[in-house]
């Protein structure tokens, strides 16, 4: 099955004009595919308005490269997993999916869970709490939780999300953070195609079979790997 990808300027999109010069216009850069003589175009990485592909600046033109082979493994994995029944409709969605940080679409969900949880118990402190994301946010989140609401560390919803917050530590050590261009690795995309989930099971058993949430530690890994997995469309 062959694919074309490659940046053109969205020429049909309303341009920017030169401050200077209005008959000079500055278009946005968009991704092209082209697979069974159909053309599909989205917008990707590259924010910067151009005259002319030819004039990129260097450090656009290295996210470019980048971004063409970051974009065709995606579409080799969906190939891998469809054959045939591959299409691209939908593909400019799925790769602003791709391409978030498992670790901080994981913390928002946490983050998310650690709200419903004290809502529902209709705690007169639940409002004290701040639960907009920020980076690292849901390992001090539940400190500050077991900090003021001391028999809420026997509830079984509050030990899922500590579970969750150590299996991310965890993970973390195993899969270091790492920024590249504006992405931070590893993606969603590298937990499906790296499959990482398995990874980590397998480093967990070797460690920490013997804990005692160990059981609702491999269940909640099966959980956050369906959704990422629906997220995208693969299920």
């Amino acid at each position: 099955m062959k694919i074309t990808i490659k940046h053109i300027l969205k020429r049909n999109l309303k341009p920017l004009c030169d401050s200077q010069d209005p008959g000079i216009k500055f278009y946005p850069v968009y991704l092209q595919l082209i697979l069974k003589r159909k053309n599909y175009q989205f917008k990707g990485l590259v924010k910067n308005y151009y005259t002319d592909l030819a004039y990129v600046k260097k450090d656009d033109s290295e996210l470019m490269a980048f971004e063409i082979e970051f974009l065709r493994s995606i579409i080799e994995f969906e190939i891998k997993l469809k054959g045939e029944k591959f299409d691209v409709a939908g593909l400019g969605e799925k790769y602003e999916k791709y391409r978030r940080s498992v670790v901080a679409e994981a913390e928002r969900l946490l983050i998310g869970e650690i709200e419903a949880l004290l809502r529902s118990g209709k705690l007169k402190i639940q409002n004290i709490f701040n639960y907009a994301y920020l980076p690292g946010k849901s390992g001090i989140l539940i400190e500050a939780v077991k900090a003021l609401i001391p028999d809420i560390k026997n509830e079984q919803g509050f030990r899922e999300c500590e579970v969750a917050e150590f299996f991310w530590q965890e993970y973390t050590k195993t899969f270091p953070e790492k920024k590249k261009f504006q992405l931070i690795f590893p993606t969603i995309f590298n937990w499906l195609e790296g499959n990482h989930r398995q990874v980590m099971e397998n480093i967990l058993v070797k460690k920490f079979k013997e804990i005692q949430d160990f059981e609702m530690l491999l269940a909640y890994i099966e959980r956050f790997d369906f959704l990422m997995k629906k997220q995208i469309g693969l299920i």
